[in-house]
């Protein structure tokens, strides 16, 4: 039984598909968070945006495939850090774009995601371990974020 998420940068079928191909979507996640990247250096934000939030879905997908057991947790590791990544990278184009709102809405709901998913690492402790410091990280950024919020609404 494959999860829906509402997506909002990919279509829910695409999204389906990549939850069952979670090797596809990876090399998939690979390619789409250079692309944002190049497309953020030169300076096409609005574009970057849109393909850091397909990356941010596919690194999602794949967090939220029903991986095989015999998935490594080298893989595992893997997959958080790219959920990670691309999550901090879509906030960061949220950022660019004079989204700050919907950046620490990113953070704050990755952070979430992966909170929601330690149980399923109960039993590898390094595993936990990689977990608490990504979840750190999007606190990090999720805390500056609000305060970018708290003084812009101050201000007007």
């Amino acid at each position: 039984e494959v999860r829906m998420m509402k997506t909002h940068y990919l279509s829910p079928e695409y999204w389906k598909w990549l939850q069952s191909h979670p090797e596809h979507a990876r090399n998939h996640f690979t390619q789409t968070s250079q692309t944002a990247l190049e497309k953020a250096k030169s300076g096409e934000m609005e574009s970057a945006r849109q393909t850091a939030g397909e990356a941010y879905e596919i690194a999602q997908a794949v967090l939220l495939s029903l991986q095989a057991p015999e998935t490594s947790p080298a893989s595992q590791r893997k997959d958080l850090t790219a959920y990670g990544a691309a999550a901090i990278q879509l906030a960061r184009s949220h950022a660019a774009t004079g989204n700050i709102e919907d950046a620490a809405t990113c953070l704050d709901a990755a952070s979430q995601q992966i909170y929601a998913l330690a149980p399923l690492f109960a039993l590898h402790p390094e595993l936990l371990t990689m977990l608490q410091q990504i979840t750190f990280s999007l606190q990090k950024g999720l805390a500056f974020y609000q305060r970018q919020t708290l003084s812009s609404r101050v201000l007007h």
